[in-house]
């Protein structure tokens, strides 16, 4: 299948502590740098157990910006770039379980492109047969894109902050991934399971609100149920939302059930200090699905 992914890219850092976090002191830890972006890594991620995907994104003219269009492409993704001077970054600080404590993303960049930058891929976006969007982008992007294209969309909420930006084209949205966080802001219904029939009914397709440790909610117009399976945090967490959102993806494409991709997909996450997991590929994902993702996760 012909995917195309838009969204943004970013070279992440990440920093976590030995102990506790101790606010407003310095804390002895660990930083890692890693190339990151939610819609670049829905890309990689797609790309290392090979669909092939197509990736347009923001890529800057520096050193950084260079070497993650090297490395994406490195990894089976065709990277059609927005040319900008300085490649945007992602700082997260990790708690001690490795679970992000607070970020900052400068993704504004990403948010001043307009759809005339995005005329010159037009027939790229048109060919393709499954559009998958970030929302990075500013609202009159997103809804041009939405307008022109007639295909399947998916769309990864991205934060509670930007979430709101899909309200007014829910009923065009074919697969829409978010947190309870996010499913609060856009629906105001604190209830994860409520927030779920709200989207269903304001028609969305398919629903997949994660919950951290305690799994996943997934609904469409015939049913929602809640899955889950438990996984130890050897890596950090980071990146761990957009691999589900990635296994989700590649399952529908290969006609396995979504859940059971999107576990295994995080699984091997989970594992990893990079916001895409180096192990990934289509013989990791099959035992790791095989060892740990049981019969209860299938919905």
């Amino acid at each position: 299948m012909n995917v195309l992914i838009i969204g943004g890219s970013n070279i992440d850092y990440l920093a976590y502590p030995v102990n506790p976090l101790k606010l407003h002191d310095s804390n002895p830890g660990y930083v890692h740098q890693s190339m990151g972006g939610v819609a670049r890594n829905i890309a990689e991620n797609l790309g290392r157990v090979n669909l092939s995907p197509k990736l347009i994104t923001l890529i800057g003219k520096d050193n950084l910006g260079q070497n993650l269009k090297k490395y994406t492409e490195n990894h089976g993704v065709k990277i059609y770039p927005i040319n900008h001077a300085q490649q945007p970054s992602y700082i997260a600080i990790l708690d001690h379980h490795k679970d992000m404590y607070v970020a900052i993303t400068n993704t504004t960049l990403f948010e001043q492109l307009t759809a005339e930058d995005l005329l010159v891929y037009r027939p790229i976006i048109q060919e393709s047969e499954c559009l998958i969007l970030d929302l990075n982008m500013n609202s009159e992007l997103l809804g041009w894109l939405i307008s022109e294209y007639k295909k399947p969309i998916y769309v990864e909420a991205t934060s509670s902050q930007k979430v709101l930006k899909i309200k007014p084209y829910l009923n065009r949205i074919n697969v829409l991934k978010l947190n309870q966080v996010e499913a609060q802001v856009l629906t105001g219904i604190s209830d994860p399971h409520q927030a779920v029939d709200a989207l269903i009914q304001l028609g969305i397709e398919e629903v997949y609100l994660t919950l951290g440790e305690k799994g996943v909610i997934y609904g469409n117009h015939q049913s929602i149920i809640t899955k889950n399976y438990k996984a130890q945090i050897t890596g950090n967490t980071t990146g761990a939302g957009d691999a589900f959102f990635a296994g989700i993806i590649y399952g529908k494409i290969k006609l396995i059930n979504p859940l059971i991709t999107a576990f295994g997909f995080a699984h091997i996450t989970l594992s990893s200090h990079q916001s895409v997991a180096e192990t990934l590929n289509e013989k990791t994902l099959n035992k790791t699905i095989k060892e740990w993702i049981t019969d209860d996760t299938n919905a």
